[in-house]
């Protein structure tokens, strides 16, 4: 084993271990901190995390011929690569359900239903997931009920075993195995797998249950006024509610305008469902606006997206009436008398990257190199992102930062998303900030600027 191989090994296990300890998700700046500590490099984790198209096509071939061994190990390991992408997880829950179909491996029915529900769990409107699941419950005449098999849990195989099969795949070029881990959400990877025959007559699968389609609508909101701020309010554009035949989910997002005179760090909100009658169906809370994003001038506008998702206790006609949203807290900071104007920078699009009709004018707000790490320099950049009037609006939109020495190579690069899909679009004339935060080995002279995604 290289050298690179065994210090992505060494990564992956800390952060299993650390992952089973932890109720919660490591955090991104976790996630940097046991990269830096082993030694791995951020631009080699990017370019394994882009890797992980190539793996869902070479894994769609080989079902397409009936290959699902060579399949599942393609699989499994784009869903390393992006771990939180559904749709990334689901193509791994439909190879299993194929082999099932195959081979009657009850081992390949559970996994299926399990990696299922886990894409569920990220996007609850992924209908064919609820189909799938259904259709591999267990049969009437097995001991198991459908309500055991969905609520044993059964894990996927452990993250270390899972990136060693990437190390033993792509050999040096996989040592970005978690790259994902890094980085916001992804774009969703939409890969439809045919499956195939079932071995049953004909007549028990017409006859098998066709799972209820969910019943989905727009829940008004109410937002209450933070009175400790004035001036700083959301501004909610989705509210939609789905129930499904045993759970439901809640997906909103919107805008955060600083229509204040305070410079917003952070932001936390509360969202609460209720009847008709008043019952209150759920609270939750949610970060509105994160520390590590860029700091929200006065004029700024910040975007958030938040989903609640209840497996298993929800009766099926729950109907909320309205969602009550609240600002619950805000870091803040006074803002300067007046802020220097952003200067504008030239960028570059990622060939076949730029949709038609979008247009981009990127200007540089900030831009800090600190030398606190004894052996490392911290860089911290903010960019303000403009569409003129005339532009198609922006759906979603990656940017990448390449770190320059002095012969313009290489030396690291970070990536971040200006708006991620799952935020409100930016609209024609409207602006919004994306935050780089990366670790080089030595002081960059210069950076470059690409997008990489968009639509």
């Amino acid at each position: 084993m290289s050298e690179a191989s065994k210090i992505i090994s060494a990564y992956v296990a800390r952060v299993d271990e650390l992952q089973k300890q932890s109720d919660d998700r490591l955090s991104v700046y976790q996630l940097k901190a046991i990269a830096r500590e082993l030694g791995v490099s951020e631009a080699d984790l990017a370019r394994a995390e882009r890797t992980a198209h190539d793996h869902l096509q070479r894994g769609l071939g080989y079902v397409e011929h009936h290959l699902y061994d060579d399949a599942i190990e393609e699989f499994r390991v784009a869903v390393v690569l992006r771990p939180l992408d559904p749709a990334v997880i689901f193509a791994l829950a439909q190879a299993y359900a194929a082999r099932w179909d195959a081979n009657g491996d009850d081992d390949d029915r559970e996994e299926a239903d399990e990696l299922a529900r886990q894409s569920l769990q990220l996007d609850p409107g992924l209908k064919e997931a609820f189909a799938l699941r259904q259709r591999v419950q267990p049969r009437a005449d097995r001991t198991q009920t459908s309500t055991a098999s969905s609520s044993s849990k059964r894990t996927a195989p452990p993250l270390a075993a899972v990136g060693l099969l990437v190390l033993g795949i792509t050999g040096v070029s996989g040592v970005g195995a978690m790259a994902y881990w890094m980085m916001t959400p992804q774009q969703s990877i939409r890969a439809p797998i045919p499956v195939a025959a079932q071995d049953e007559p004909v007549a028990q699968q017409a006859a098998a249950p066709v799972p209820a389609a969910p019943r989905e609508g727009e829940i008004a909101v109410r937002s209450t006024p933070f009175d400790t701020i004035p001036g700083l309010t959301l501004d909610i554009q989705r509210s939609e509610f789905s129930n499904f035949n045993d759970s439901w989910s809640y997906k909103a997002n919107g805008l955060l305008p600083n229509g204040s005179d305070q410079l917003v760090k952070a932001a936390k909100g509360q969202v609460t469902l209720k009847m008709a009658d008043g019952t209150v169906i759920a609270t939750e809370a949610f970060d509105i606006h994160e520390d590590y994003a860029a700091p929200l001038q006065p004029g700024d506008e910040g975007a958030y997206d938040l989903l609640i998702y209840t497996e298993g206790i929800t009766p099926g006609d729950l109907a909320p009436a309205i969602a009550e949203f609240t600002i619950l807290s805000a870091e803040t900071a006074a803002a300067a008398a007046r802020y220097p104007d952003p200067t504008p920078i030239a960028f570059s699009w990622e060939e076949g990257a730029q949709p038609p009709g979008l247009t981009l004018e990127v200007a540089q707000r900030s831009r800090v190199y600190s030398d606190h790490l004894s052996d490392q320099t911290h860089f911290r950049g903010s960019y303000v992102v403009t569409l003129p009037p005339g532009s198609a609006s922006a759906e979603m939109v990656k940017f990448r930062v390449d770190f320059l020495d002095a012969k313009g190579a290489v030396i690291g690069t970070d990536e971040s998303y200006l708006v991620t899909g799952q935020e409100p679009p930016i609209a024609p004339g409207k602006s919004r900030v994306v935050q780089f935060l990366a670790f080089t080995d030595t002081r960059p002279v210069r950076e470059r600027l690409v997008v990489i995604e968009a639509r």
